[in-house]
């Protein structure tokens, strides 16, 4: 779907620059990088827990694909949109995802 670069030679897919691989995200999902500041909106700090791109970020239950930019939208490592994962806390629904 996209294609391959090596990790080593990881450039930023939206301006295509190699600097500031502090500030380098890379998707959990098809491994390519991207700049917080090149993302629109911008993202102030690399997040603690998994990213995935818009191309890549969906629900695994109820498949919703929103933006991959609000990480308060996606739980249990960009799974599970806040909609299911609320369900899923409160209820135990979709244990087969645990």
């Amino acid at each position: 779907r996209h294609m391959w670069r090596c990790p080593a030679c990881r450039i930023c897919e939206v301006c295509n620059g190699e600097e500031n691989w502090e500030n380098m995200l890379c998707c959990d999902g098809c491994d390519r990088g991207f700049h917080t500041y090149c993302l629109k909106p911008a993202m102030k700090e690399i997040p603690n827990e998994g990213w995935k791109c818009n191309d890549c970020v969906h629900c695994v239950s109820c498949g919703a694909k929103h933006s991959g930019m609000r990480k308060d939208i996606w739980k249990k490592d960009c799974t599970l949109c806040i909609t299911c994962f609320q369900l899923y806390e409160k209820k135990g629904l979709m244990s087969h995802l645990q």
